[in-house]
Formats: structure tokens, C-alpha cells, sequence
């Protein structure tokens, strides 16, 4: 038997491509996971700054994997490992759209739906694999009913076949013990032995 092989899939379509906040010695907000917009999977700028609010101003972030299934900030790191330190900042947007742009096997891609933050997308995967559990707990209990009905119909039927034989065979022997207990003098043995 075959296997299908598994479809190839791209971090800039998954609900779980993050930006995460990194400490740069002033408080982060919280959370510190923001959903990657979508001119941001498709151009890469944005992905290292977000502003959660006016106030607090932009802080510096990267781009993450939520379910953690692939190192982003480390393949990011060395596509431009050796560069200058501006050149490197430069460099990091091409180097990020490149690794959310490559075509990779993932079991924990999810498709993006604008407006959902990562943790959102994990919610909606969990509350999928509850029911796809449920269901399959569903079928379950329903096979087991089915095979419990047959089980006892099999059973039953088995028990009703047993009383019927005991039934004809203590029947036998009720007659049988009647015709030895019946005296010449009855009508039936008159009747037998004039034959």
C-alpha cells in the first residue's frame, strides 16, 4: 500500500507565522505574540517591529514559528550571518521572506485567517481536533453498540434454542414417565395392547 505524500506548505500561509517581541531593555507589553499581517508574509517588512499601542510606540520583534515546528529567527540568522551589522538589518527582511517563503513538509500548518492572532489559530486548531476526536469517539461507541445488539441477539437466540430443546426433552420425559405410570386398567393402555 502507498503512502500520499505530504503537501509541501509555506510559513506565510500558516496562522501560527508570529511576531514575537524581543527584549531590548525596555518592558514588553503582553502578549508578546502578534499576528504577522499579510503585507507583511508577502514583503517581509513589518515583521521585525510592531506597535501594540500608541502609547508603548513600536517595539522590536521577530518572526516565529507559534507551534514551534521550525527555528525562524535562527534560519533568518544564518542567511545573513558574516554581514555588517547595518547591512544585516537590511538584509534580514529578504533573509526572513525567503525562510516564510520556502516550500517545506509541516504537520502543524494551519491556514491564516486574517484578524486571528496565533494563539487564536491554536484555539480554533485544538477545538478542531476535539471534535474530529469527538466524532471518532462517537463512531466508536456506535460500532461497540452494534456489536454488543449482535452479540446479544446471537446470545439470545443461543439461550432460546437451549430452553426449546430442554423444554421438548423434559417434555419427552414427562410422557414417557406418564406411559410407565399408567396401570393396565386406563383407557390408553386398553386401547395399546388391544391393537
Amino acid at each position: 500500500m502507498e503512502h500520499a505524500e505530504k503537501p509541501r506548505v509555506k510559513c506565510a500561509t500558516c496562522g501560527f507565522l508570529a511576531k514575537h517581541a524581543v527584549f531590548t531593555g525596555k518592558p514588553l507589553p503582553i502578549p508578546t505574540f502578534y499576528e504577522a499581517e499579510e503585507v507583511e508574509r508577502q514583503t517581509g517588512h513589518g515583521l521585525f517591529t510592531h506597535v501594540p499601542t500608541a502609547f508603548l510606540g513600536p517595539v522590536a520583534t521577530e518572526p516565529v514559528c507559534f507551534a514551534r515546528q521550525i527555528r525562524i529567527p535562527f534560519l533568518v540568522g544564518q542567511q545573513i550571518l558574516g554581514q555588517e551589522e547595518k547591512q544585516q538589518k537590511i538584509e534580514a527582511f529578504s533573509a526572513a521572506l525567503n525562510v516564510i517563503s520556502a516550500e517545506r513538509i509541516c504537520d502543524w500548518w494551519n491556514e491564516y485567517q486574517p484578524g486571528f492572532s496565533p494563539k487564536e489559530h491554536l484555539e480554533i486548531r485544538n477545538m478542531e481536533q476535539l471534535e474530529w476526536l469527538r466524532q471518532r469517539f462517537a463512531e466508536d461507541r456506535e460500532r461497540d453498540r452494534r456489536a454488543f445488539e449482535q452479540r446479544l441477539q446471537r446470545d439470545s437466540t443461543k439461550v432460546s434454542n437451549g430452553l426449546i430443546i430442554a423444554a421438548l426433552i423434559i417434555g419427552f420425559f414427562q410422557l414417557l414417565a406418564a406411559f410407565m405410570a399408567m396401570t393396565r386398567d386406563s383407557l390408553f393402555m386398553k386401547w395399546w395392547l388391544g391393537r
